[in-house]
């Protein structure tokens, strides 16, 4: 951040305009790479900490994108933000308010529903750069031509451009202009697990243990496919991520009134030492917090209780 903060003074303070090109293309390589930064906040044990520290990172990578709006890692990073904030920072906590705070929470559903939405937009303009005619495609329902083109270099934007697409619509199952075309979200979904099923660790099929559990099959979900997706996910990272459990035990054992899958999979999650997996702590704070307040809250959660 101390070199981010160094190149940006230059930006501001250099009169050429190709020197200012330059330092604008490093910080912007800078901003859009992987390294030190991202492990920080993973490693933290802190979420509020990690909560208030990312809208000044997200409104920084905005700024840098409007002085090299065409860098499409950078715009991939800042829109995949926006939905992990919305996701996490927003929703998340919303989520496990007492009950009798719906108004509260309501505000916090539609904050986070705006953005989730401009994640997606801010995604879908880099997949447009390489593949022009997508947004109209996308909306319009008409994405098989492209999805015939996508490699797996394609994977993370395909990824974070539907999972911000479905987190919007998840808040708000009542905004006909998301429910017209979310259906795009799905298609775009599965054809990046098609690709590449062992993007990031698995990420996809932690996401899509909850997608085939609550979507409609009209919408592409498949309930039959939820045992398959969390087994994956549980033969690579064992007992190191409590998300996957957590996920079944929500998406499933809710809906499906399944009491005793829903307590096995919580005590599961209770049960991992997150503290030993550093590279998850932040994630694994998050839904451990989420699994408490399920357990807390089963009495709400389910019509019959021994």
């Amino acid at each position: 951040m101390a070199r981010v903060g160094v190149l940006s003074l230059l930006v501001v303070f250099l009169g050429s305009c190709s020197i200012q090109k330059i330092a604008v293309g490093m910080i912007a390589d800078t901003l859009a790479g992987t390294g030190t930064s991202g492990n920080a906040f993973m490693r933290d044990n802190d979420p509020e900490l990690v909560g208030d520290a990312l809208p000044f990172t997200i409104k920084l990578y905005e700024l840098i994108l409007e002085m090299d709006p065409e860098n499409r890692p950078l715009i991939l990073t800042t829109g995949s933000l926006f939905v992990m904030y919305a996701n996490a920072f927003v929703w998340g906590p919303a989520e496990i308010l007492p009950f009798d705070e719906f108004e509260a929470q309501f505000a916090a559903r539609m904050r986070a529903k705006q953005l989730y939405l401009r994640g997606r937009d801010m995604v879908m303009q880099g997949v447009e750069l390489k593949y022009p005619g997508f947004t109209q495609a996308a909306f319009e329902g008409k994405l098989e031509p492209f999805l015939e083109k996508f490699t797996k270099e394609d994977v993370p934007y395909l990824y974070w451009l539907g999972a911000g697409w479905f987190g919007a619509f998840s808040l708000d199952n009542f905004d006909v202009n998301l429910a017209i075309n979310v259906k795009a979200a799905a298609d775009l979904l599965l054809k990046a697990y098609e690709i590449d099923p062992e993007y990031d660790d698995r990420t996809l099929d932690e996401f899509l243990i909850t997608f085939h559990g609550v979507v409609p099959q009209g919408y592409g979900g498949d309930p039959t496919k939820v045992e398959y997706h969390f087994n994956r996910v549980v033969e690579l990272r064992g007992e190191r991520s409590v998300g996957p459990y957590v996920a079944l035990a929500q998406s499933v054992g809710v809906p499906k009134q399944n009491y005793p899958l829903f307590r096995d999979m919580l005590a599961k999650a209770n049960e991992i030492e997150i503290e030993d997996y550093p590279d998850q702590l932040l994630l694994n704070t998050i839904n451990l917090r989420k699994a408490r307040w399920l357990k807390e809250n089963e009495e709400f959660l389910f019509l019959e209780l021994e």
